[in-house]
Order: C-alpha cells, then structure tokens, then sequence
C-alpha cells in the first residue's frame, strides 16, 4: 500500500464525523455540494456510500455528483494524488450506481482518452464500470475500452465497492476485469476489433485466468452483423464566442520564456493565439506529452498553410517552480514544437499563475503548488486578448482548430 493509501486508511479509521445515514438524498447533495479542501475525504465516501445504498432511487444527486468530477473541483485542491484518484473514483461509481448523466460523460473521456501504463488502475476500473452501466449508451466507449485493454496497466487488485483502499477478497478486482466485463454489455457482438483483442488476451499464458473466463464469456455471444462502433466525442459545449461575447483575460503577467528571456504575457497577444498547458514531470504520456506533440504538428499545419506567421503559439507550463527555462525548452523541442518568435514554451510568474488558469477554468487542481490532477486543453484567443474557443477533455482535433484560426484571422 503506498503512502498516501496509508494515510488515506488512517484518516478513514480514525474519521469522528457525524453519521450521514440519515439524510435525506437533498440533504446528502447540499453537504457535497458545501465539500472543499477542508472536508474530509471519509465523510465525503460516507455521503457517496449512502446515495450508492438507495441506488436509482438517488437519481436525483446525478447532477450534484456530475459537478464534484472536473479536475478544477474544490474537493481535489490541496490533496495528496492518490486521494484525489479515489475521490474521483468513487463518485464515477456511485454515479454508476444511481444512473449515469450526459453531464458526466466528459469525465469518461477524460479518463479513458488517456489510458497510459503509468495511470492508476482504480480511476480506469471505474470508468469501465461507468460505461457498463450505460447499456447500449456505452457503444461509442469501446474503441477507449479496448486501447485500454491494450495498454501496460497495472494488474494491481482493488475494490470499488468501498472508498477504504484496503481490499477483502471477496471484491476484489481490476481494470483488466471491470474492462472486460462491460464489453460484455455494451460491445457489438460483430466488432471484428473486440474479437481480435480478446482472442490475443485468452492466447497470452500468463493472463489472470478470471480475466480468461469473462473474455471467453464476450466471444461466446451469438455473433451478430453488426458495424463497427464510432468513438465517443466530447459534446458540442464549447461553442464559438462572437466577438460581442469574448471577455478579455488579465495578461498582466510576467513570464520568462524558453531561451530565459524575461516578459510579459500580454505583449504576446497581438495575433492570434493559442495556448495549451504542461509541465514537465507529468506521467502521463497521453496529456502533457502528447499536448505539446500536437501542438507541434499543428505549427506544421499552419506552415502549410502560410499562416505560421500570423499565429502565435505558447505552451505555459504548470510547475513554473520546477520548469526551468532549460526543461522547457528540451520538452518542447523534443516533441517537435519548433520554438522561436512564433512558439514560446513559458514559465509563467508562480504567484501570478494561477490567475490565469482560473480564468481560463483550465482542467488542473494543486496541492502546495504541485500538480495532483489535471485534463487537456486547448484556447484560442483573438488579438485582444479574449477567448474565442476552447477544447478540452480530449486532445482537439487539428484540422478543427485549422479552420477556427481561419475564421478568426478573416475577422480582421
């Protein structure tokens, strides 16, 4: 058990909090709905578990619950990784358990768009087991539940059906398993993809043999002619601002760039811009990594298209305390983002920073300065410093923002 696990069992063992049994369901929502920083984990697991007992008869919390998931939620600042994973989580199960909300789904995505071998098993588990709740909504999540399979994740056994890290046997699973098992529920029987990946799965020697059984289940279904299942998108919410609507952001910040040239962010904006974050201990080789590749091959893009000149790209980074004018440079260079006047990688003012990531609503949370959890995102401002679109939950499409930047410089 890792230390903040450790830590996590104690705060749960020793908790004197009140019992939340009582409460009625509106009762339970305003009391998550009043959790932050400062709420103990255990008696936010203590609310879950009593809308998880009253099961669809707890419908009406979906809402409540759908607005704890997103990364900038008050109940993950300042707390240890691992309790923000389990927090997270434990929501997505209950939510599972009480009927699942469109709301939600970005939280789905954002967890299974980024499967890598580095992520907690639990948070992947419960997304599975999210999906498989959704029936014949959760078609469109296969193609993520399959690369899921596919990567290096931890076999690590835990239990979903208490927020105690700790793991009686009897409830023991993983994410292979709780993967597997909604495939079985929401896969297309003629998916010629699912059947490839599990044959591979029930050929490999040393696989779990429960993960053996549960995959040769999905195989012995009647197989039907069915197409191949389209990947799930983020919903169409983040809408095109027309200029009247665009709010200007406070860029009064002081940055130091790649080459440790000092400045301000504002003098930068003179074009337009887009923005994404990183920082460069980031584990996840599908967020950070991945962000700043993107963003290289959209510089590309743009020198195709003659307009390198007329945008400007930043990736700011995250841990301005850590990301040093030399990190950044090497982390963007390396994943193909040519810096120059065009493309800066920035340490932004620490005291400062924050700032404009509230303004941004950028998907991170922090605990003393460093990050604990985070999402992927994308925004286009215009040359006025006002935020024309954003693209977030899953890495934006390229050829989408292509078209966006067109449309912007034709404004001028």
């Amino acid at each position: 058990m890792r230390i903040g696990e450790i830590a996590l069992a104690c705060a749960i063992a020793l908790s004197s909090q009140a019992s939340v049994r009582d409460l009625t369901t509106r009762q339970v929502c305003d009391l998550l709905a009043r959790s932050d920083a400062t709420t103990n984990p255990a008696r936010i697991a203590s609310a879950l578990d009593v809308l998880r007992s009253r099961g669809r008869g707890a419908a009406s919390a979906a809402e409540t619950l759908s607005g704890l998931l997103p990364h900038r939620s008050r109940i993950f600042n300042g707390r240890d990784k691992d309790v923000v994973i389990r927090l997270r989580a434990y929501v997505i199960v209950t939510l599972a358990g009480i009927g699942f909300p469109t709301s939600a789904r970005p939280a789905l995505l954002d967890i299974l768009a980024h499967v890598d071998e580095r992520m907690s098993p639990v948070e992947v588990g419960a997304a599975a087991r999210a999906v498989r709740s959704l029936g014949g909504r959760g078609r469109a999540f296969t193609p993520y539940l399959l690369d899921a399979l596919g990567a290096r994740l931890g076999v690590e056994e835990f239990s979903l059906e208490r927020f105690d890290p700790r793991v009686p046997a009897a409830e023991a699973t993983t994410a292979q398993l709780e993967i597997v098992r909604t495939l079985y529920r929401v896969a297309p029987t003629g998916d010629h993809d699912v059947q490839e990946s599990l044959m591979q799965l029930i050929r490999d020697p040393d696989r779990d043999p429960r993960l053996v059984r549960e995959a040769q289940r999905v195989l012995d279904r009647k197989p039907l002619a069915t197409p191949k299942s389209e990947r799930a998108s983020v919903p169409a919410d983040a809408a095109w601002r027309p200029a009247a609507q665009r709010t200007r952001l406070n860029l009064d910040i002081a940055y130091r760039d790649h080459d440790g040239r000092d400045g301000v962010l504002g003098r930068l904006v003179d074009k337009p811009v887009l923005i994404t974050f990183f920082y460069s201990r980031c584990q996840n080789s599908k967020k950070c990594s991945m962000a700043v590749s993107r963003m290289g091959a959209l510089q590309r893009q743009l020198v195709q298209a003659g307009m390198a000149d007329r945008v400007r790209l930043l990736a700011v980074s995250y841990e301005p305390q850590f990301d040093t004018p030399e990190r950044i440079n090497r982390f963007a260079t390396d994943r193909g983002l040519r810096l120059g006047p065009n493309a800066l990688a920035l340490q932004l003012d620490g005291a400062r920073e924050q700032q404009l990531t509230d303004e941004l609503e950028a998907p991170v949370n922090f605990s003393a300065g460093w990050v604990n959890t985070h999402g992927v995102e994308l925004s286009l401002l215009d040359p006025n410093g006002r935020v024309v679109r954003q693209y977030q939950t899953i890495l934006w499409d390229n050829d989408h923002v292509l078209k966006d930047v067109t449309r912007l410089l034709a404004e001028r």
